[in-house]
């Protein structure tokens, strides 16, 4: 019987549609690797997300790294060995808050170097927030670079993020825009496009047949996490 090595923690609520997407796709990969029955050995702190929206908008980096802090050890407390942080932004202040912290955390950008070994043209699609800054640039292989949007295009990407998956609601209409926005993409010689927003993947499921491959992060990211859990050596112990 395969036994878990390290509990995993996750930080969610940022918002919870995706935390729910992170649980299910941790509980998958589980499935996947152990067989039917199996479920992750995890601990949840579910956070309210309204303030921390709040702000992240007024710029108030200072207040979330302190929420996310305090967090982290409430996962330590409950018996977590490593934390995973369920959103894509605040990724951006872990230079700043690893050393707070009272556990190691898994950087959703972790697994990217592996998935887009093939690609040179990458777009990046998540929030305004995330594009941005920096934190995904770190994590790419060399040679491959990413392609932000246009500004009417990440404030779409924003309305839909924020207003509608945020809030639990996959719009046809939003996943017929995105599917009109990889077509550009593969036209203006894109190879691939990073979902590096964890909403976004709810989008996917309508999507027929996209013009460029999806990165789906969170997918990427429950399965390294998983494989850590079952006994993987951790980024953080190794060189």
């Amino acid at each position: 019987m395969n036994r878990f090595a390290r509990r995993i923690g996750l930080v969610g609520g940022m918002a919870w549609p995706s935390t729910e997407l992170y649980y299910r796709r941790l509980n998958r990969e589980v499935e996947r690797r152990l067989g039917p029955g199996r479920s992750a050995d995890l601990v949840c702190c579910s956070l309210d997300f309204g303030p921390l929206a709040q702000a992240a908008e007024a710029g108030r980096w200072d207040e979330i790294t302190g929420t996310l802090a305090d967090a982290v050890r409430r996962l330590a407390a409950a018996g977590a060995d490593f934390a995973l942080l369920a959103a894509m932004t605040p990724h951006r202040l872990l230079p700043q808050l690893q050393p707070r912290l009272a556990l190691p955390v898994l950087h959703v950008a972790a697994p990217l170097a592996r998935a887009l070994a093939q690609v040179r043209r990458v777009a990046l699609l998540g929030t305004s927030h995330t594009a941005g800054a920096t934190f995904v640039d770190e994590h790419l292989p060399q040679g491959a670079s990413l392609v932000r949007p246009a500004p009417e295009v990440q404030a779409r990407l924003d309305a839909i993020i924020f207003g509608e998956l945020a809030q639990g609601r996959a719009e046809p209409a939003s996943a017929a825009w995105l599917d009109s926005q990889l077509q550009a993409l593969h036209a203006g010689g894109c190879d691939a496009a990073l979902l590096a927003c964890t909403e976004l993947p709810l989008l996917l499921p309508q999507l027929a047949s996209p013009a460029l491959p999806c990165l789906d992060a969170v997918a990427l990211h429950a399965a390294q996490a998983v494989a850590i859990a079952l006994g993987d050596p951790p980024p953080w112990t190794t060189t």
